[in-house]
């Protein structure tokens, strides 16, 4: 139990030194702190106010940015990530959603919401989705030994990245 909470306070420490070491770089490269407060209260006075957009505008985005073979990975994932942890108590396989899910209000509370904003969930979602494709494949390897679990894992592994291919064009 102890080792669980040492390894949750280092996952908020790495959550914490990475917004504090990446909000520098709003106010060195922003035009100023006005224009900053400005774009996240979606003010007229920037060009953001055109970026105006509901809370839910990331979530109207998800289809056309993972496709709905990625958002149903990525659900599988969340629930893969909880068995995983359930199972093992590692609370790295929680990261994506530590990082997806303060990330996703913080960027929904802003009022200024561009397209390219959702570009910095990539990485947490296909890690999500990666879980959900081991999860399934390894379930299949540990029920069916030999060659035909080995085949079968590997068919619904190129189904899946097939179906996400295919959807992509």
């Amino acid at each position: 139990r102890d080792r669980s909470i040492r390894k949750i306070k280092d996952l908020a420490v790495a959550l914490a030194l990475g917004v504090l070491g990446s909000a520098w770089w709003y106010v060195l490269f922003g035009n100023s702190i006005k224009v900053i407060l400005g774009f996240i209260a979606g003010m007229d006075f920037t060009e953001m106010s055109s970026w105006n957009n509901p809370w839910y505008y990331f979530l109207e985005k998800m289809p056309a940015d993972v496709g709905w073979v990625g958002i149903g990975l990525c659900g599988a994932g969340v629930a893969a990530a909880y068995m995983l942890y359930r199972g093992r108590r590692d609370v790295f396989v929680l990261w994506p959603l530590a990082f997806l899910v303060p990330a996703y209000f913080i960027v929904s509370a802003v009022r200024g919401k561009t397209p390219w904003f959702t570009m910095m969930f990539y990485p947490a979602l296909a890690t999500l989705q990666g879980i959900a494709v081991w999860y399934v494949v390894s379930m299949i390897r540990s029920r069916l030994k030999g060659a035909a679990g080995l085949a079968l894992a590997a068919m619904v592994a190129l189904s899946v990245i097939g179906a996400s291919l295919h959807q992509a064009e």
